[in-house]
C-alpha cells in the first residue's frame, strides 16, 4: 500500500511540474508573439509613412529619381502611386 501511495505522490508531483512548465511556455510564447507583432507593425507603419510621403512629393511634381533617393522606395513602387 505504501508503494502505491508513494507512486501516486510522485505522479502528482511530476504532473504539477509539467503543468507549471507548460503554463510558463504559454506565457513565454505570448510574450514572443507580442514582440514579433509590434516589430511587424512598426515595419508596416514605416512603409506606409514612406508611401504617404512619396505620394505627396509626386503630387508636388518632384522627380521620381529624387523621391527614390529621399524616401528609399523603388522606382516601381513610386510609379504605382
Amino acid at each position: 500500500m505504501r508503494l502505491i501511495k508513494k507512486s501516486l505522490i510522485e505522479y502528482w508531483e511530476i504532473k504539477n511540474v509539467m503543468e507549471t512548465y507548460f503554463e510558463e511556455g504559454i506565457i513565454e510564447g505570448r510574450k514572443e508573439g507580442e514582440i514579433k507583432g509590434r516589430k511587424e507593425g512598426e515595419i508596416k507603419g514605416r512603409k506606409e509613412g514612406k508611401i504617404e510621403n512619396a505620394k505627396a512629393l509626386k503630387e508636388l511634381g518632384v522627380s521620381i529619381e529624387t523621391i527614390v533617393t529621399a524616401i528609399g522606395l523603388t522606382t516601381e513602387e513610386i510609379e504605382r502611386l
